[in-house]
């Protein structure tokens, strides 16, 4: 991997530069936060278009959540159940006890429309209309060579 390296003298110097990249650091913590909401609401619609509506618990359970992850980044979770988690008085259980059955059981027809795989979808779509292939493959590879270090 490749190192770079810079020289500063003075400490007029040494403020000026850990300024500057504090500076960008809060740009970069303001966009990540940004985006990454963005990005939660978006999938949230679309998969809330998708989620089966037998009783409409579970797309009553819907949640998506925006947290600091590291000193300038952020990460959305978007999932059902959770802190909203609802129950459904026809099951006689909670959303979050039957939402990944309903979600990856492809054999079942759900006559009041949705269908499996209503999170995954969305995901997938966002994913493939707003990250070119390239990065895709690139943030991959970067994960996997983070993780065997």
């Amino acid at each position: 991997m490749a190192r770079a390296s810079i020289t500063i003298t003075g400490n007029e110097g040494i403020d000026k530069f850990l300024g500057n990249i504090n500076a960008t650091l809060d740009k970069i913590a303001s966009g990540t936060k940004k985006y990454a909401t963005q990005a939660a609401t978006q999938i949230l619609e679309e998969s809330l278009k998708q989620v089966p509506r037998y009783t409409g618990t579970l797309a009553s359970s819907a949640y998506s959540n925006v947290s600091k992850s590291s000193l300038w980044g952020y990460e959305a979770t978007v999932g059902y159940g959770g802190e909203a988690d609802k129950y459904n008085i026809s099951k006689g259980m909670y959303a979050s006890e039957y939402m990944v059955k309903v979600h990856e059981d492809l054999t079942v027809s759900h006559h009041n429309g949705g269908k499996a795989k209503f999170l995954e979808d969305p995901v997938r779509e966002f994913m493939h209309s707003n990250f070119p292939r390239s990065m895709i493959n690139f943030t991959t590879d970067i994960a996997e060579e983070l993780m065997h270090e």
